[in-house]
């Protein structure tokens, strides 16, 4: 018997596949300035981000979500920049980083969610196609 898929349907716990989105980063405030942290992995359940911050699990966070090419035009307010706010509970830390799960309030707001994450990529993909 092959043990080793076994352990790894254990292991991963995530409920659908992390991808990646070039430049996408995360703005939190712990009473300071926000810094933007990089999200390595993200899903509609979930992500990955970059930070020296511990956080302990369970921990809620609101996180604003934006295209780092974006980060100027937050201050000024710009229309049709990609951004989304949403609140987070920290699962666990990793080296480098930690990993968050999404609280969503409903369903309606799962649904915006899963339009910006689309919206994302795809004006990511624009980027690409002009460079």
């Amino acid at each position: 018997m092959d043990w080793t898929g076994l352990l790894r349907k254990v292991t991963d716990r995530r409920r659908s596949p992390r991808r990646k989105v070039p430049r996408l980063c995360a703005l939190s405030w712990n009473g300071s300035v926000p810094i933007a942290r990089v999200v390595n992995e993200i899903n509609c359940e979930g992500a990955s981000i970059e930070t020296s911050e511990k956080w302990y699990p369970g921990t809620l966070l609101y996180l604003q979500l934006v295209l780092s090419n974006e980060l100027p035009s937050l201050e000024v307010g710009a229309g049709g920049s990609v951004h989304f706010g949403v609140w987070s509970r920290v699962l666990r830390q990793m080296p480098g980083g930690m990993c968050v799960e999404f609280v969503f309030a409903g369903q309606n707001d799962r649904r915006h969610f899963r339009r910006f994450l689309k919206a994302a990529e795809q004006k990511q993909e624009h980027v690409h196609a002009k460079v």
